[in-house]
């Protein structure tokens, strides 16, 4: 019988009862007993041998088992056999060899069984530890392992009874942990029966074709082959070998690549701990642990709250990966992208302050491997010691299949913790700008810890202290008064037109009430063509819905040229608001268009300024386009910041406002309706604090004196020259409004030095400003944007501009 005949396999099938192969209810369909028969069959066969070396030993072993008639009968259990352990012994030289008995895990069992009655010193050492006794955890089930045996005792029979060819192969193997350190080890379980056979008690039966094919269609039902072959007709006896041989490397390198598979090896504490116990196990070495660390340099929040969350980095970073540590083994494995191996800390010669806090926490062993996606290094692996050598590059070799593996893992769940946090921003930020998404995420990651510990958790506060604002305004000039002539202009058309069908209606039937509705018609244009008071639009479109078009019907059925007056009117009507809307959409898609390309130059701008310094930015549209800006340390996430950052911001804006200017000039006569914007920029020297406002989902100023700042923003594009009723702003021009003396000093800096890059012409002129309500004692500046330079429109040289900016301060 071969190897394959009596391993098991794992099935769940469908419309078999399987609990009642469950142990220990299970009982085997055959009855089993242990033979040394055959085994005697070959000892005799070797008396006979022509080698006399042979025959003189196996006569010598017959003399033995002839002294012990006993041993060639058959036995129920291992206990009927221990009598006979020291002749087995001896006549188990003809089934292992000699020199390999001390070394190699042999045994003997019961066919089917686990009923081991015999064991090379090796095997009992490492497999039963010592004792006679297994408890090893086998690869599958216990109900697959008895169904499994079951159905392979048929196909035997079927197999060398009945001349039949059946095949049911499944590896056994055993996880058997060690009993001093507890690691994992892996033994498979190779299997020789050339000493088992089969008993026939009864009668053979013939089986026809067909009940062949049946047996073969249904060999996997236990009661529809107890039918075809009842158990008591036969009987298993002899024994089985048993071969056990270590695989614990590969199946712990297979365990470890399926950990990876797994969603949560790294971001569940015990699927954490399973991957290091399966890689001490690997190692052969308890006293191994293993952690993540982030790369030097990079700023990363599932390591920075990764133990608070997960609680999964056993060691993570010992401490700050700063400057200061530069040159330690975590800095040349993520430069040099290879694995670092330090026998002993306490001998390392070139610890840095890394190493030297790792020894102080009682490690000595040290391996750092990089974690690589994409080609990049995303992590590095620690594995630690406390014994000098017990990680080293021998035992490390086994391991390099699985850094890539745990570079993806880590580089998934990087993704998943990522889109969790984006999900808690999206959920209670909506949409924020690139330079505060760390202090966002910063907040979004405590508020999941906080989350994980308590229910009702809130997003704390986000507070940036000490930022600078800058604040522009690219102002539509007269908006209000062309958007209201335009839509005066639209009213009076479609009142006239109206009027005119009426005109016409009286011609052919002269009714009182077209001559009523004609009156009321032009007392209303009338009152247009003076003035558009709030609330006449409205009226007058409820006017023409419901006391005029509703005659449009009746009237043109009194003549053709009516007919064609109203189908007229009706083709001008806009379908959606009922009115005619010709200029005041030649109006909105001026002023969209206008709008539309500022936004777009300031989007373009802004987006090179960012890569200078990091800074806060939003612009909005109304009846033009205003920008806020805020600059300072709590911007920045190393909290590094120079008022030079500050100083080029202000020029940029500056050069920025000169760049509308112009583009503005170019689309003027391209627009249905000529528009034209007035630049307005604000200027305050103290810092303020901006809170975000999680109810409206936008940062705004916070404290009593940073409100004076929002105030002067919503009043100052109405600002008048003191002692005239100029405004200030104008088209083609730049106001700057200011407080203080250093401000203007400041100013007037930039403004000279745009003089000689022709951005601005020469004049500048000084005011005082007209007292608004809340605000006063503010100052102006405002120059003319020299439109005829072909520097003026050009893309800003952001580089250049920083060293200018130095250059004048």
């Amino acid at each position: 019988m071969s190897e394959s005949e009596f391993t098991s396999i794992n099935l769940l099938l469908d419309n078999i009862e399987m609990e009642k192969y469950k142990s220990p209810n299970f009982r085997f369909p055959f009855k089993i007993t242990i033979s040394f028969n055959k085994l005697i069959e070959h000892i005799e066969s070797t008396a006979k041998s022509n080698d006399l070396i042979k025959r003189g030993f196996a006569e010598s072993i017959l003399k033995e088992i002839n002294k012990n008639p006993g041993i060639r009968g058959t036995f129920a259990n291992a206990d009927e056999v221990k009598p006979f352990d020291k002749l087995i012994s001896a006549m188990m030289m003809f089934v292992f060899p000699d020199a390999f008995w001390e070394k190699q895990t042999y045994a003997l069992s019961a066919l089917f069984t686990n009923n081991i009655f015999f064991s090379s010193p090796m095997f009992k050492k490492l497999i039963m530890n010592d004792i006679l006794d297994f408890n090893g955890e086998l690869n599958i089930d216990d109900i697959s392992y008895n169904f499994g045996n079951t159905v392979g005792s048929y196909m035997i029979i079927l197999n060398y009874v009945y001349g039949f060819d059946l095949r049911s192969e499944f590896p056994l193997i055993y996880k058997i942990p060690h009993p001093e350190t507890g690691l994992d080890r892996y033994f498979k379980f190779n299997l020789a029966n050339e000493f088992g056979e089969i008993k026939v008690k009864g009668k053979l039966r013939t089986f026809s074709d067909s009940e062949r094919k049946e047996i073969t269609r249904r060999i996997y039902d236990i009661d529809f082959l107890k039918e075809m072959i009842p158990p008591e007709d036969f009987e298993y006896t002899g024994f089985l070998v048993i071969n056990a041989i270590n695989i614990t490397d590969t199946e712990i390198l297979s365990a470890i690549k399926k950990d990876f598979i797994e969603k949560h090896t790294v971001s569940m504490q015990s699927s954490f701990l399973k991957l290091q116990h399966n890689v001490r196990s690997l190692l052969k070495n308890p006293s191994v642990n293993m952690g993540l660390s982030e790369v030097p340099g990079n700023r990363d929040l599932i390591f920075s709250y990764g133990r608070r969350i997960l609680n999964n980095f056993q060691i993570n970073t010992y401490c700050e990966m700063s400057e200061k540590n530069t040159g330690s083994v975590y800095h040349k494995c993520a430069a040099e992208k290879r694995v670092i191996i330090i026998d002993d800390i306490e001998n390392y010669p070139e610890a840095t302050q890394m190493e030297e806090s790792i020894l102080n926490a009682g490690y000595r062993n040290l391996l750092v491997a990089p974690l690589i996606y994409d080609d990049k290094v995303i992590a590095i692996m620690e594995l630690v010691s406390g014994e000098p050598g017990a990680i080293n590059p021998f035992n490390t070799l086994k391991l390099r299949e699985v850094y890539n593996l745990f570079g993806l893992s880590i580089a998934r769940f990087k993704d998943e913790f990522d889109k969790r946090i984006q999900s808690v921003i999206k959920e209670k930020c909506t949409s924020i700008h690139p330079s505060v998404e760390w202090k966002f995420r910063d907040a979004a990651v405590n508020y999941l810890i906080g989350e994980h510990e308590q229910s009702g958790n809130e997003m704390e506060d986000i507070i940036l202290n000490d930022l600078y604002p800058l604040y522009g305004l690219s102002d539509i000039r007269n908006s209000s008064l062309i958007r209201n002539e335009s839509v005066k202009k639209d009213l009076i058309e479609n009142l006239e037109l109206v009027s005119d069908i009426f005109k016409q209606a009286y011609k052919f039937r002269q009714l009182y009430i077209l001559r009523n509705l004609i009156y009321r018609i032009d007392k209303k244009i009338s009152t247009l063509k003076f003035t558009l008071n709030s609330g006449d639009e409205s009226s007058i479109v409820e006017f023409l819905r419901n006391d005029l078009y509703p005659q449009l019907d009746i009237v043109s059925t009194f003549d053709k040229s009516v007919e064609d007056r109203v189908k007229k009117l009706r083709s001008l009507i806009d379908a959606d608001l009922g009115i005619i809307y010709k200029s005041r959409k030649d109006y909105e898609s001026s002023s969209s268009a206008l709008t539309g390309m500022i936004t777009s130059y300031l989007d373009a701008e802004q987006e090179k300024i960012q890569k200078i310094y990091p800074h806060y930015f939003e612009r909005y549209k109304t009846d033009g386009v205003e920008h806020s800006i805020y600059i300072g340390s709590s911007l920045n996430e190393n909290g590094n910041f120079d008022k030079l950052y500050l100083k080029n911001l202000r020029l940029w804006q500056l050069i920025l406002n000169c760049g509308i200017v112009c583009q503005v000039k170019d689309m003027e006569n391209k627009l249905s309706i000529p528009l034209q914007t007035a630049q307005l920029i604000l200027v305050q020297n103290n810092p303020l604090l901006i809170k975000f406002r999680y109810d409206e989902k936008r940062f705004d100023v916070d404290g009593t004196y940073n409100v004076r700042y929002e105030i002067m923003k919503k009043r100052i594009d109405k600002a008048e020259i003191k002692g005239s009723e100029e405004r200030l702003t104008q088209p083609g021009k730049i106001a700057i409004v200011y407080s203080h003396i250093q401000e203007e000093q400041e100013y007037l800096r930039y403004i000279e030095y745009l003089q000689s890059e022709k951005y601005l012409n020469k004049e500048v002129e000084k005011f005082e400003l007209s007292e608004m309500q809340g605000v006063s004692g503010l100052k102006a500046i405002r120059v003319t944007v020299n439109t005829e330079s072909e520097e003026t429109g050009k893309k800003i040289d952001t580089e250049k501009l920083l060293k200018v900016a130095e250059r004048l301060n």
